[in-house]
């Protein structure tokens, strides 16, 4: 069994060999979360930055910091997105948004 941090490792690379097969996907690596954002998708609601703008900052590169709050807040906040262009990865097992159908 790999460690959280062999687990983590792993993941990245695994992300970042992929990412040049997905359209327009970026991940964002935190230690607890994982947060892509897909730019085709995306509607610029602007909810994001205005729900956790220590998260989501415009005026920073990387605009997205994963480690600027709680894996659950960011969690939390991301299932608000309404296009669907932001999703996440818990490094806890969980995965990603709960979109009421």
């Amino acid at each position: 069994m790999l460690s959280k941090n062999e687990s983590w490792s792993l993941n990245k690379l695994i992300n970042e060999r992929c990412e040049g097969i997905m359209t327009n996907q970026k991940v964002y690596y935190g230690k607890d979360i994982e947060v892509m954002f897909n730019s085709e998708v995306c509607i610029h609601s602007g909810i994001c930055v205005k729900g956790l703008p220590g998260v989501f900052d415009l005026s920073k590169r990387p605009w997205v910091n994963p480690d600027a709050d709680t894996m659950e807040a960011i969690a939390r906040h991301i299932d608000t997105c309404p296009s669907g262009a932001l999703t996440y990865r818990r490094l806890d097992g969980e995965y990603s948004t709960k979109k009421e159908g």
